[in-house]
Formats: C-alpha cells, sequence, structure tokens
C-alpha cells in the first residue's frame, strides 16, 4: 500500500489523508513506549481498537443494508453472520478489551465517536465475548432470526449515532487541532528548509520527577501541585532555550504526554542554525543539565541524538535539508508529536497546553520568514512518498 504524498496543504475539519490516519496510529502506538537513560518500558495495551474503528467510519456511514444475515447450517438450525468486511472489523472491535484500554490511558479522553460506541455498549448490556460467541455458534432458526435482529439494530443505532450533526461536530473538532498543529509543524520544517541548506536537529524526552518519588499524574488533589511544579519548570526551560542559542534558534516544538510508569513528561524536536552547533550530542547533553538545574536535581532527559546512527531517515544531527531522506525523518517525528491527538487527548486540568512551539522560524505562519531579507537558496525538496511497512521500519527510533 502506497502512502498519499504529505503535501503542504490548508487543514480541513473533516477531512485526513490516508497517510495522515497511519502515522497518526503509528504515533500512537509508540505513545506507549516509554524510554530512559538505559530501558524502554512497552505499555502493551492494544489501542489497534481505536485506528481500527476510525477507518471503519467512514465506510459504516455508507451502509443500507443489514449488517448480519443467517445462514441454514442444517434441518431447524442456523447461524449468525456478518454481511461484509466491513461488518467483520466492526465485530473485532466490539470484541476487543475496552476496560483495558481504559486502563492504559487514565489520563486521556478517547475520540468522540469511540465513546459513543461504549455508551452503546452499556446500553445493550453487551459483554466483550456476547457478539463473537453468537456468530460461533449454533441456534434454532428463530433463535438466528432474533439474534440477527438485534445485532441489526444495534449497528444501525451506531451508525445513526455517527451521523449525528452533534456527533459528526464534535469528531472534526477533535480532530481539527491535531492535524492543524501537524500541518503547522511541517510548513515551518518546509520555511526552514527554503532557507537554509544545512541544520542541526535535535531530539530529546524530558522527564520530571516529583521530590516525594511519585511521578507526575492525574488523580489525586495533592499530586495537581506537581503538574504545576512541571508547567512552572517548563516555562522557565524555554527561556533559558531562548536566552542561550538567540538567532541559532530555528524552532522548537514539543509535545507533553502521559506515560503509566513516568507519568508525565515532554517530547522535543529542535532545529538550530549549524554553525558552531555541530556537536549536537554534546548540546542535549547540555539541555540535560539545565534541565536538572532548573528543576533541583529532579528532572531528566533521554538524549535521542546518541541512537541517529540506527535510524532509517537519519534526520538527527547536522543534516542536509536538501536531502529527501532527512525530510521524510523530520515529518515521521512531526507526527509522532502531534497525530496521536487524532485518537486521545491528553485531560490532566484546563489550560494545560499539551503542544506547542517556537523558536525565530516556529511561528503560525513561517511564509513570513521567507518575504524579508535576503531569498531563499532554493526551492524546498518535494516530499518522498513512502509504503506503510517502510514507514513503520524503525520509527520507533524517531520518539
Amino acid at each position: 500500500m502506497k502512502l498519499h504524498r504529505i503535501n503542504q496543504r490548508p487543514s480541513t475539519a473533516n477531512t485526513m489523508l490516508a497517510s495522515e490516519l497511519m502515522l497518526a496510529e503509528q504515533a500512537l502506538f509508540h505513545q506507549r513506549i516509554e524510554r530512559n537513560e538505559k530501558t524502554i518500558v512497552k505499555n502493551n495495551v492494544d489501542d489497534r481498537i481505536l485506528s481500527q474503528l476510525r477507518e471503519l467510519m467512514p465506510v459504516l456511514k455508507k451502509r443500507v443494508s443489514p449488517a448480519f444475515d443467517i445462514e441454514q447450517v442444517r434441518d431447524g438450525f442456523a447461524r449468525v453472520r456478518c454481511a461484509g468486511d466491513d461488518v467483520s472489523k466492526l465485530l473485532s472491535v466490539l470484541s476487543k478489551d475496552h476496560a483495558q484500554l481504559a486502563a492504559g490511558y487514565p489520563c486521556y479522553i478517547f475520540f468522540p465517536v469511540y465513546r459513543e460506541l461504549l455508551k452503546l455498549l452499556r446500553l445493550a448490556q453487551s459483554g466483550r465475548y456476547a457478539f463473537d460467541w453468537y456468530l460461533k455458534s449454533t441456534f434454532s432458526i428463530e433463535e438466528a432470526i432474533e439474534i440477527a435482529k438485534h445485532a441489526n439494530r444495534f449497528v444501525e443505532v451506531f451508525i445513526k449515532v455517527m451521523k449525528r450533526p452533534l456527533v459528526k461536530k464534535e469528531q472534526e473538532n477533535f480532530e481539527r487541532s491535531p492535524n492543524d498543529n501537524f500541518q503547522s509543524l511541517l510548513s515551518n520544517i518546509a520555511a526552514i528548509s527554503e532557507r537554509y541548506l544545512d541544520a542541526v536537529v535535535l531530539r530529546f524526552d524530558m522527564f520530571y520527577q516529583p521530590a516525594d518519588g511519585v511521578p507526575v499524574k492525574d488523580g489525586d488533589q495533592p499530586q495537581l501541585g506537581h503538574l504545576h511544579e512541571l508547567l512552572a519548570h517548563r516555562t522557565r526551560f524555554h527561556a533559558w532555550l531562548r536566552k542561550r542559542f538567540k538567532s541559532d534558534l530555528l524552532l522548537y516544538a514539543w509535545a507533553l504526554e502521559h506515560g503509566r510508569e513516568r507519568g508525565l513528561h515532554h517530547h522535543y524536536l529542535m532545529t538550530l542554525k549549524p554553525r558552531g552547533n555541530e556537536d549536537h550530542v554534546n548540546i542535549v547533553h547540555e539541555i540535560d543539565d539545565k534541565w536538572s538545574t532548573i528543576t533541583l536535581g529532579l528532572g531528566s532527559i533521554y538524549n535521542g541524538n546518541e541512537a541517529r546512527h540506527k535510524q532509517r531517515y537519519k534526520a538527527l544531527g547536522l543534516v542536509s535539508l536538501n536531502d529527501p531522506n532527512v525530510i521524510t525523518g523530520l515529518q515521521l517525528i512531526a507526527s509522532y508529536i502531534t497525530l496521536a491527538g487524532v485518537y486521545v487527548k491528553l485531560n490532566v486540568g484546563a489550560n494545560v497546553d499539551a503542544f506547542g512551539k517556537g523558536g525565530n522560524m516556529g511561528g503560525d505562519d513561517p511564509q513570513v520568514y521567507l518575504k524579508a531579507g535576503r531569498p531563499p537558496k532554493r526551492q524546498p525538496p518535494v516530499p518522498i512518498a513512502i509504503s506503510a511497512a517502510e514507514g513503520r521500519a524503525r520509527y520507533v527510533n524517531f520518539i
């Protein structure tokens, strides 16, 4: 399966390219992987429930025929069967462990259509195994007809709920922010690549361990104080970045996430002018030292630049912005920072930003940087199309 090209385009509230949905699925998967200096911890919750349902939504909305029918297996007996691949996939979603998924994302809210599906499951009082059991069992013809009738009613109601104007609007609004953030970050990267032939790219994850030894997690009121501490430290950290790198700081973008093992943490992408910043690994070490100082020794950083040689698309360190593989790598990093929000959104209180960016070329309208001063050195490179398999290959190295 080939990806559509990830072109610069105005974001729309109700349209996402197939390539963006695939990248969002990858971003969600890798959000469950938590790193520190020596170990990798993976949360094994099955979040494919979310991506599978999101892919099914436009297909199910077009369904007009019954989702289930019956097939006679012998005299007087029949079984219920799915009337299409889309119904089989929906059945797979219904049979997943939704309680485990909720436990795996304690500080997040799920996208609106999935929340509506959970409501219907509770109203129908159907356990995760009920639908699957009905399709694998044999019943009298009368019982099979009744089961198919109720199953069809469930799917019909779900489709009607998806088509409700309020639900459609909520779903569009939910997806708009991560999609806009992704497109905006791609625009920043494109603007930088137009003006500069080379750049230094940094990737690091930033952690904060409160003084009481408990990671910053949502829930109890005392832990909300740790959240405020973290946000205050982040503000000071960004001020130091701007002061330390001055005009060399072309872009910094960050995402705030929650991990079950390490609580709240940040992912960063930074782009610097190359001259004087070639020693990128030690620059991240310097950033680590400063974060530790700001947090009074309670903060630490995972240095992604130390593992840059393992990447399939080598986009970290001193890179040529004329290389399409570098641009592809930067796109993957941008998708990781932004697109998991298509499925889940961090929910740790009002007015807590989970994404942001800054720097001399980190604004929302990068074209303003190309209107003044010397003209761009060259035209931007054309983003290359990659297959789904290539996109997943070694993608873990970008997180």
